[in-house]
């Protein structure tokens, strides 16, 4: 493999960058060859961890020379693109998928071994997110791991994700994708959760309200992109690339659209996308997907009220469904599925002045229940003297 002496510092360069914008700027046509625009074009779909390792089989000293670092910016130049690049970038593409298929059947021991590797490398997120009883319930958050938050609208779906965002950003890098509202509606949100004020008046606060140092790092947070499925996931993967995110959250799956596909067959490949780039990457992906009416007829969410259910509830790993009538405080969260833990309902508390919920307390549980006993015990004798009359 050859490559120019300028293509090579280039590359040196973008292996040394930790600046998300610095990133961005770099594009194939800044390189001169064939091998060394091929090789940044299947760099930028697997990662440069990942690119780096087939470099490597194919010459080391190569790998090696790149992987040096570099705080040296070269000068962008814009070339054309040579034919044989896409041959190239296959040719990459044909080694890695070589490399990461199957391996032969194991024994007992050795799939015994390969599984603590696994786990060891899955890097298992024993995560706070802000509702222990939902954490107790949903137990180690393993990167590969895809759930489900599906809701009506209006229930508080946006909202709850913002605040789990919110406690997962204080431990790990999170990204957060909105394809329904723009960064200010987001941030007043959030303004809104931690100060506890109206929308209006968090609005105001926009330009010089102080989050912390951890949240401004590790919160990402993106209001453009295209709806799209197949634009949207390169952008994703590059996305996750650069910011090194462990938890994406994507709010929310209905808003997407995949050109010449029936509706059945949209959120179906979509679906399937999206969990194998959770496993590939090895993160944590929370998507929002909206219930069919028939939730708010039944009075309460089934998996099949998740619209085009059969593939997402056949794909996660963990199904949410949030239960709300609209005006009203109380809220059910229905773990209706866990692929790896228990199940059943957490009672929640919106406060819808300031966008967020929390766990009922047992306190309150229990005030609840003696209310109704006295309640019951009084119609019981309104009853008896009605009977005396």
């Amino acid at each position: 493999m050859q490559i120019s002496e300028r293509d090579l510092a280039l590359l040196r360069f973008y292996f040394s960058i930790d600046k998300d914008e610095e990133l961005s700027e770099i594009r194939e046509e800044h390189f001169e060859s064939a091998v060394g625009q091929g090789f940044f074009r299947f760099l930028r779909k697997v990662g440069r961890g990942r690119a780096l390792k087939i470099l490597e089989a194919e010459n080391k000293d190569l790998a090696f020379l790149i992987s040096q670092p570099t705080g040296r910016k070269p000068e962008l130049q814009t070339f054309e693109l040579q034919p044989e690049v896409e041959k190239v970038e296959l040719s990459f593409l044909s080694r890695f998928v070589e490399k990461v298929k199957g391996s032969r059947p194991l024994t007992l021991r050795e799939a015994q071994l390969n599984a603590q590797t696994q786990l060891e490398r899955l890097q298992g997120l024993t995560l706070n997110m802000g509702f222990p009883e939902l954490e107790d319930k949903l137990g180690t958050l393993f990167a590969g791991r895809y759930l489900i938050l599906g809701a009506r609208p209006s229930v508080g779906k946006t909202s709850l994700l913002l605040q789990m965002a919110v406690s997962l950003a204080k431990q790990v890098p999170v990204l957060f994708y909105s394809l329904e509202m723009l960064n200010y509606q987001i941030i007043g949100r959030l303004i809104a959760q931690k100060v506890g004020c109206g929308f209006k008046e968090a609005i105001k606060k926009i330009s010089d309200f102080y989050f912390e140092e951890i949240l401004r790092k590790h919160l990402w947070l993106v209001d453009s992109v295209s709806l799209d499925f197949s634009v949207f996931k390169s952008q994703l993967l590059e996305d996750i690339e650069a910011t090194e995110a462990r938890v994406v959250m994507i709010d929310y799956l209905q808003l997407f659209s995949l050109k010449e596909a029936s509706m059945d067959m949209v959120y179906k490949t979509i679906s399937a996308e999206l969990k194998k780039i959770a496993k590939d990457k090895r993160i944590v992906l929370f998507v929002a997907s909206q219930l069919n009416r028939k939730a708010e007829d039944r009075g309460k969410a089934i998996l099949a009220d998740l619209r085009y259910s059969g593939s997402l509830e056949q794909d996660c790993d963990v199904a949410l469904l949030l239960h709300r009538k609209v005006g009203e405080e109380t809220a059910v969260l229905e773990i209706a599925k866990n692929r790896d833990g228990e199940t059943g309902l957490i009672e929640l508390v919106f406060e819808g002045r300031k966008f967020s919920f929390r766990e009922r307390t047992r306190e309150e549980r229990i005030a609840e229940q003696r209310s109704a006993e006295i309640e019951k015990a009084l119609l019981e004798v309104a009853e008896e003297l009605g009977n005396d009359f």
